[in-house]
């Protein structure tokens, strides 16, 4: 079925998902294999959402020569420095949350840094969303397109709380009784 800008994005969504399952694995392996050097996450993430955005714009042919075309051609200092910090951020935060794991059991009050933690996780991947999916779209300089996905990201709050909660309601209180 051809996929339609008037569709729901869930039915896009689905429409890509089975309909593009190779292409959907695919991307995923190349994403993993171009993002080992930790300077091309950056073009990779790019490259995903680009052919992703070709799939909804029904040009699917040569899709998987044109991802590693797009990560060659956007392999530049804005992208790369901008990939690099987020392999940086979410590094940092994993980071926190084993901290906080390990140091819980005995000071309770870390439970107020750690739901900052996971608070300022969901900022940085709605962030950097905003980021990637303006740069694809958009052909405006990088600090306007920084500026938009910081000031989209901060009007979004609300959905990040109600998914930092539908996380813990649907994934922590289970662990717990697991536990």
């Amino acid at each position: 079925r051809n996929l339609s800008k008037s569709d729901s994005p869930f039915r896009n969504f689905i429409s890509i998902l089975i309909g593009y399952i190779d292409t959907v694995v695919l991307y995923n392996i190349f994403f993993i294999v171009t993002s080992i050097g930790i300077v091309t996450i950056g073009p990779a993430i790019y490259a995903i959402y680009k052919g992703y955005n070709r799939i909804i714009a029904n040009q699917t042919d040569h899709r998987y020569r044109r991802f590693f075309k797009d990560v060659k051609e956007n392999f530049n200092l804005e992208i790369c420095l901008m990939g690099f910090i987020l392999a940086l951020l979410v590094g940092g935060i994993i980071y926190m949350f084993i901290f906080f794991f390990l140091n819980t059991g005995n000071n309770q009050w870390m439970i107020v840094p750690w739901v900052a933690a996971n608070f300022l996780l969901l900022y940085v991947v709605t962030f950097f969303s905003f980021y990637f999916q303006m740069k694809v779209k958009m052909d405006l300089p990088g600090k306007v397109i920084i500026n938009n996905a910081l000031r989209l990201a901060a009007g979004s709050i609300r959905s990040i709380i109600f998914v930092l909660f539908s996380f813990a309601i649907f994934f922590l209180v289970p662990l717990i009784f697991l536990i």
